[in-house]
């Protein structure tokens, strides 16, 4: 042994040498693995809001006592307090609401959403919102002015509260369509593969599909995953017609001008009608599309406080549907509320 490395301050050096060395080897090679040290075969969850407007409602209760409205919003807060405290055990990797986010496109029930969704900005979870009818041209009806409706015009507050600005420095928010956040797309990851979520505006209008069928060709190999809010009927058909002011087209127009054409797409989440719907359609290329109906609003507390969890496995290729209310801790495990199917 030399002079140098009976030194004692030599020997100290070189252990905290050894150790340096050692450590960046270990950030280089999560680093090369794409996954920060992440295990690619771990299960992953996609978490879908069904219709919250009875949680966010205030017009439509201006004569139902405080105490009562209050506990609905409550709902709508324990349910992204929810997701914050079981992000970790679920390895949540987006939360994806499917429209009705207010019941009248309010300025007071926008401020209940943007509290309940304050928690996930705070947590660094990400999330996308599709716009709905209640979300949209609340005002007389054409018809009877003396009664109001909904999506009338496609006038909302959405953007006063949820612009673009509000996720341009997020590293998962992919973009939008126009100067508007009405349609919009996120990118998630899991198992070690991309996933794409586009979010529609309802009744989504011809040139919202042509936007969206320029980023899935722009993303061709990201599993991919459409979010409008009226698709789907409870008799497990796409919606053939949509009565409403606003043009647009239904989810069969949807399925016919955009979802067929592109093999990537695995599935479309949807909410608007009361109840639960699935079915299975396959691509023009031939792979199958789960098309998911799940809409709580007509339950007790004005929904109860149901989500739907979809949770991926990448060992089996296979999504988990369960559906679990975040105020009673119960599940419901009817074949349309438990089920799986393969990606």
């Amino acid at each position: 042994m030399s002079a140098a490395f009976r030194s004692p301050s030599a020997i100290r050096s070189l252990i905290r040498n050894l150790s340096l060395v050692c450590l960046v080897a270990l950030l280089a090679g999560c680093a090369l693995s794409g996954q920060s040290g992440h295990d690619p075969t771990q299960p992953f969850t996609l978490v879908v809001m069904p219709d919250t407007q009875n949680y966010a409602d205030i017009r439509n209760r201006e004569k139902t006592p405080t105490e009562k409205r209050e506990a609905s919003h409550a709902i709508f807060y324990e349910q992204t307090e929810w997701i914050r405290d079981h992000a970790r055990e679920k390895n949540i990797v987006m939360v994806a609401h499917v429209g009705d986010v207010t019941q009248t496109d309010f300025p007071a029930e926008w401020d209940v959403a943007d509290r309940a969704f304050q928690t996930l900005d705070d947590a660094g979870i990400p999330y996308t919102i599709t716009l709905g009818n209640h979300d949209m041209g609340y005002g007389p009806n054409p018809k009877n002015p003396q009664s109001k409706i909904t999506a009338v015009t496609r006038d909302t507050l959405f953007n006063d509260y949820f612009p673009p600005a509000r996720f341009a420095d997020r590293p998962w928010y992919g973009g939008h369509m126009g100067t508007s956040n009405d349609n919009n797309y996120v990118f998630f990851q899991g198992g070690g593969e991309d996933f794409l979520l586009i979010s529609l505006e309802f009744k989504p209008r011809p040139e919202a599909l042509e936007w969206a069928d320029r980023i899935l060709r722009r993303y061709p190999n990201h599993k991919t995953i459409i979010s409008t809010h009226a698709y789907l009927l409870p008799d497990n058909q796409r919606q053939a017609d949509l009565n409403y002011y606003v043009d647009g087209l239904s989810g069969e127009a949807i399925w016919d001008q955009l979802i067929r054409r592109h093999d990537q797409i695995l599935a479309v989440i949807c909410g608007h009608h009361f109840g639960e719907g699935r079915l299975v359609s396959l691509t023009d290329g031939g792979k199958p599309v789960m098309q998911m109906l799940a809409d709580y609003q007509h339950l007790e507390k004005g929904g109860n406080g149901y989500l739907r969890l979809l949770r991926f496995d990448p060992a089996t290729r296979t999504v988990d549907v369960q559906t679990l209310s975040t105020h009673t801790g119960e599940t419901m495990d009817g074949e349309t509320s438990r089920f799986s199917f393969a990606y």
